[in-house]
């Protein structure tokens, strides 16, 4: 299943380009790029904002997020897909959450989010 279009033959690059095989498929990684992007808005609208803003923007993103899956998903599989989607969000928004957005003086990038 391609969510997007055009984004095959990007993917078939870094299949290319890697050393072996992917070990995260072409939806799964659309999905992990838009989750990833969604918490750099995130971070992006709440540093102006504040925490009030942030909540009604996110959430109002979240669900354009939403739509434009379920737009290109079987209708079945909208419910269950949002809240996957719901779900992988919070996850990773705790996970990236916790990490600093510059390297520390060592220049060590682990727990860094790039």
């Amino acid at each position: 299943m391609e969510f997007l279009p055009h984004v095959q033959k990007e993917y078939e690059l870094l299949v290319k380009g890697g050393e072996g095989p992917l070990k995260i498929s072409l939806p799964d990684l659309q999905l992990e790029t838009l989750i990833f992007g969604l918490h750099c808005l995130d971070r992006a609208v709440f540093a102006p904002f504040g925490f009030e803003y942030r909540a009604v923007f996110m959430d109002h993103a979240f669900g354009a997020a939403c739509d434009a899956f379920a737009a290109v998903l079987p209708e079945d599989l909208g419910g269950p897909f949002v809240e996957l989607f719901d779900k992988q969000c919070q996850g990773r928004q705790q996970e990236y959450g916790a990490m600093r957005l510059l390297p520390a003086e060592d220049g060590a990038l682990k727990g860094v989010l790039c």
